[in-house]
């Protein structure tokens, strides 16, 4: 299973912060699950990947300079894995007064993405979200398990 993570979020795990990831639908994910980071990437000119989030400005390495989407990332280039801490079931409103506004960072703890407001969609304070807060998982407990 996966997840695709905006540079900022993943920057924030590589930190060994816990980010907070808004889901409108409920997660297929659970407390425990291991999620590998889907992220923004390219491959450079010796055919390796290259990561956003390790790059000063997000400026390209490759000729093109052009990065790919982390929703187009292959599983073979995963190199984060992120375990789910919890999942938790909240309105709108608890959720913006717990966390701030969307794709933000907020007092260096928490980022999170799946803003809905300021679009044509309906909204209400009253809705139910989940938040799921991820922390960084180490690949090579992994392996030894």
């Amino acid at each position: 299973m996966t997840i695709t993570l905006d540079v900022r979020m993943v920057q924030a795990l590589k930190k060994g912060e816990s980010i907070i990831v808004k889901k409108y639908s409920k997660p297929k994910m659970k407390q425990g699950y291991i999620l590998g980071v889907k992220e923004t990437w390219q491959i450079d000119s010796h055919y390796q990947p290259v990561y956003k989030a390790d790059t000063d400005l997000g400026i390209g390495v490759a000729p093109s300079d052009l990065w790919n989407y982390a929703t187009n990332m292959p599983e073979r280039h995963i190199r984060l894995y992120a375990e789910v801490v919890s999942v938790e079931k909240i309105t709108q409103r608890e959720f913006l007064n717990r966390y701030g506004k969307c794709v933000a960072y907020n007092k260096s703890l928490f980022y999170y993405n799946g803003c809905k407001y300021h679009t044509n969609e309906s909204f209400s304070y009253d809705d139910e979200v989940y938040a799921v807060t991820l922390s960084l998982y180490n690949k090579e407990e992994m392996t030894n398990e």
